[in-house]
């Protein structure tokens, strides 16, 4: 992955031990011509003074922590991975043994197929195992790494914690209609739904924030997709992009793909 001298400093954090980057093999020369890991201080400060603006950077790394890979931003995987967080993920930090934290990024599904897809997305684009658990009804997938968390926060503007009050949608999903496209098939997996409503098929999808699912409607409308909404469920006390309208379905299914299908009808 590229990360420019905005993104790096995006990744130094206050206090302990300092985020580590291992250059790609193509920039190992260029960089104090070595590949072990570069504190970050250490890497931008050399950028800066070498008019360096951009770097290939293969892994990130924390004391104590596994490294994770970064992915190539146009791996249509990542995209996918973002929307399914933006839907029904979060990432958390918890007080954990010994005085430490605990850092978490967790996904929930009804349906299983979704679930071990982003647990073998989140293998091979950071190299990480996650495990996955059922609760009642839902399926869960948990991936426990710190520095996977900080760079999905500093990165991508994932919050940590409740998410709709500053939930919004990574700028990076916004440069290419794939991407687009495999965000929204990742949001859809997770707070969308196709089903039947008096005959008719029926698209919905349902958020907590206003504005964020004002800001995904208008990414629908630039792929011809023309979802109608947002309108507010008092029941649910949600916002709701909803469709009956055959030629939005159609197109939605054309570009989006089928999403947990629902023959009967959603109460």
């Amino acid at each position: 992955m590229y990360l420019d001298i905005t993104l790096m400093k995006k990744l130094k954090i206050g206090k302990g031990d300092p985020i580590c980057v291992v250059p790609s093999k193509k920039e190992k020369y260029r960089v104090l011509g070595k590949i072990s890991p570069i504190p970050i201080d250490e890497l931008i400060n050399f950028c800066i003074n070498r008019g360096i603006n951009t770097l290939n950077i293969k892994q990130l790394s924390l004391r104590r922590c596994n490294p994770i890979n970064l992915p190539d931003k146009n791996n249509l995987d990542l995209h996918y991975l973002l929307g399914s967080i933006l839907g029904d993920g979060c990432l958390s930090v918890k007080k954990g043994s010994r005085n430490g934290k605990s850092y978490t990024l967790k996904v929930s599904s009804q349906y299983l197929p979704n679930i071990l897809k982003i647990r073998n997305i989140l293998l091979s684009l950071f190299g990480l195992k996650a495990t996955v658990y059922k609760e009642k009804t839902w399926y869960n997938v948990n991936c426990y790494s710190k520095i996977l968390v900080i760079f999905l926060n500093k990165i991508y503007s994932i919050p940590i914690g409740k998410k709709y009050f500053s939930i919004c949608i990574p700028k990076i999903v916004k440069e290419d209609k794939s991407f687009m496209i495999y965000f929204l098939k990742g949001l859809c997996d997770s707070d969308g739904n196709i089903y039947l409503h008096r005959g008719k098929k029926c698209v919905q999808l349902r958020q907590k924030s206003y504005s964020f699912l004002k800001d995904v409607k208008s990414i629908f409308h630039k792929l011809g997709i023309y979802m109608p909404g947002p309108y507010y469920d008092k029941a649910n006390n949600s916002w709701v992009l909803w469709s009956s309208k055959k030629s939005v379905v159609d197109n939605f299914i054309k570009e989006i793909g089928k999403v947990n299908y629902n023959p009967g009808p959603v109460a």
